[in-house]
């Protein structure tokens, strides 16, 4: 299900409370608690997907929304439950580009901590276009700048960073597959060796002119 986030505001006291209440958590210290309050002011207002039983299972894929949640996971590695990237963003940033990032444990959010989305993909158009006033907005089945939309019925809505290149748009959510392109006939002999071409290739894409755009898809006229 698809669900907005509501964890900001706890104070460091309800933290500390909470933990103690709950046998699935640790007892948290004060200095614990404010980790856990940073990561989840941070998570608040994102749209994650959750199984029946509160699990995280994935989440939107705004580009605004996907930085808020890589900033809350390493947010959450600076605390007592995970820890694995501890003052260390150049390797969370590495695994998490590269695809390799996985928490230590399941994340569940309770039944409290959010509520179920129920925006129309018309309705996240119009909320979008609040957010990023005079963003550039396209239509995806023609790759045209799309103008007066307000009465066409919104199939599905998305705002991403982008760049175009030889006429084709290129998206920075699939920027791995990019690298993976430039490095498939790598003539490396060592792993540190394919790892240099890797960063290269990272540096490459990474420093492409990205921009941002709505891009929606439309109700096909009959």
């Amino acid at each position: 299900m698809r669900v907005i986030l509501k964890t900001g505001g706890k104070s460091i006291e309800k933290i500390v409370e909470d933990s103690i209440r709950d046998p699935q958590q640790m007892n948290l210290s004060k200095e614990e608690a404010e980790i856990v309050k940073a990561y989840l002011d941070k998570f608040n207002d994102c749209r994650v997907d959750l199984n029946g039983d509160g699990f995280l299972e994935g989440w939107d894929g705004d580009f605004f929304n996907v930085g808020r949640i890589k900033e809350a996971f390493y947010l959450m590695e600076q605390g007592p439950m995970f820890g694995t990237y501890v003052d260390d963003r150049e390797g969370f940033d590495r695994d998490w580009a590269e695809g390799e990032y996985q928490p230590d444990a399941g994340i569940r959010f309770q039944e409290c901590d959010y509520i179920i989305d129920t925006e129309t993909p018309k309705e996240k158009y119009k909320r979008l276009l609040r957010m990023f006033p005079g963003v550039k907005v396209i239509n995806e089945v023609s790759n045209q700048e799309a103008a007066g939309v307000n009465n066409i019925e919104v199939v599905n809505c998305h705002i991403y960073e982008y760049v175009l290149q030889d006429g084709r748009y290129l998206f920075k959510g699939m920027a791995r597959s990019y690298v993976n392109a430039l490095t498939y006939n790598s003539n490396a002999k060592t792993e540190s060796e394919y790892e240099q071409e890797r960063k290269a290739a990272w540096e490459i894409v990474n420093g492409l002119k990205w921009q941002v755009a709505i891009f929606l898809e439309l109700k096909a006229e009959v």
